[in-house]
């Protein structure tokens, strides 16, 4: 289909499984269309008299909006993964099943059906999660019938022995191999483990319950890789001297507790009592640090529009975090938007390491220069 786009998606999921009869206010089926210019239609029905079509009962239809350039990053993403999976149906029996119509902007359309308990891995996301955080609404059935959030566990061996032990995060860019930082033992104390396995869980399949795990204080970053010098930290160097005799490395700036206890190892005590957890520029500096790092994935033209959008949406509470900091990254939303439409469509590597130059003074500044969320 050549670079033919998406016009609309339709996501047609039905949640009538083998077992007892739905009651007659039972939601069982849900319509979901998305357009490329942003709006967004949800259809819910109630089972009814039971008749498909004919007895389920419309309850509720929501129309709503979201930017245009989100949508159409959506869009982009729903119809590659399945162009690129063209196996007609995925089906398993006693569970319900999905329909997903995707119309091209030719008129020609995309058809794939299969039982509701499908994931469709997207890197260390899937399809569902992608769409429901998008939208903004936790509870569609769309391709696995699950609702509400995913849980990352993260299975990790201290060292000299084989017994696994479960954490939690948030940070999904934590992958099996990293080195993390966890609270140990009753004390509570830090310890470097590495990440034996990443799990994620709906609430009604976690092997244990959240007020049971204990989370992840932060990611670790090893600091051999000659390609990473650079963008070492004066904390960090002095941290890694500190710790150097346990071998815990560079401590990821974050978290609000990874950041206290590097400025704790360091001396900075007065500093460490002051810091705040600011979640919203926490996840710009982990855009930043991405593409800095070289992971921001293959597709970065994707990676940056994400990054721009999260700007976008996200003024407000960056702004109530830290206004300084809030100043330093808002200017770096028109730079990414500049280098997917201008001059960096060529990809030409001057373009690209004239917007890293960009990255790294913003990143320099607001983190690594006493700015570190004070």
């Amino acid at each position: 289909m050549g670079n033919i786009i998406a016009e609309k998606i339709i996501i047609k999921s039905n949640n009538i499984s083998y077992g007892p009869m739905p009651a007659f206010n039972d939601e069982v089926e849900q319509h979901v269309k998305i357009y490329r210019d942003g709006r967004v239609q949800i259809s819910r029905f109630v089972y009814g008299s039971g008749v498909k079509r004919h007895g389920y009962i419309k309850a509720a239809k929501n129309v709503f909006q979201i930017p245009t350039k989100k949508a159409a990053w959506l869009l982009d993403l729903i119809s590659g993964y399945f162009k690129d999976h063209d196996q007609e149906e995925w089906f398993a029996t006693d569970i319900g099943d999905f329909q997903i119509t995707i119309t091209m902007e030719d008129g020609t359309k995309i058809r794939r059906k299969g039982s509701l308990d499908q994931d469709f891995e997207i890197g260390d996301d899937d399809l569902n999660s992608i769409i429901r955080e998008t939208l903004g609404v936790d509870d569609l059935f769309l391709f696995n019938g699950h609702s509400g959030q995913r849980y990352i566990y993260l299975s990790v061996k201290f060292p000299g022995s084989d017994q696994e032990y479960y954490y939690r995060t948030t940070d999904g860019s934590i992958g099996v191999g990293d080195n993390i930082l966890v609270p140990a033992g009753k004390l509570n104390r830090k310890e470097l483990v590495e990440v034996t396995r990443k799990e994620k869980f709906y609430e009604d399949e976690l092997p244990m319950p959240l007020e049971e795990v204990k989370s992840v204080i932060g990611k670790v970053i090893l600091t051999q890789d000659q390609n990473s010098e650079s963008f070492i930290s004066e904390e960090a160097q002095k941290l890694n001297a500190f710790k150097a005799n346990r071998g815990t490395h560079e401590v990821d700036f974050t978290t609000a507790d990874g950041i206290k206890f590097a400025l704790d190892a360091v001396g900075e005590k007065k500093l460490a009592s002051n810091v705040k957890d600011m979640p919203a520029i926490a996840e710009a500096e982990e855009y930043m640090r991405k593409f800095l790092m070289d992971k921001a994935g293959d597709d970065l033209d994707s990676f940056l529009n994400d990054f721009w959008l999260y700007l976008e949406e996200s003024a407000k509470s960056m702004e109530d975090e830290n206004q300084a900091i809030a100043k330093l990254l808002f200017p770096l939303g028109g730079d990414c938007d500049e280098f997917i439409s201008g001059y960096g469509k060529n990809k030409d590597s001057n373009s690209l390491l004239y917007l890293k130059q960009k990255f790294w003074r913003v990143y320099q500044d607001a983190f690594m220069r006493g700015n570190i969320r004070k």
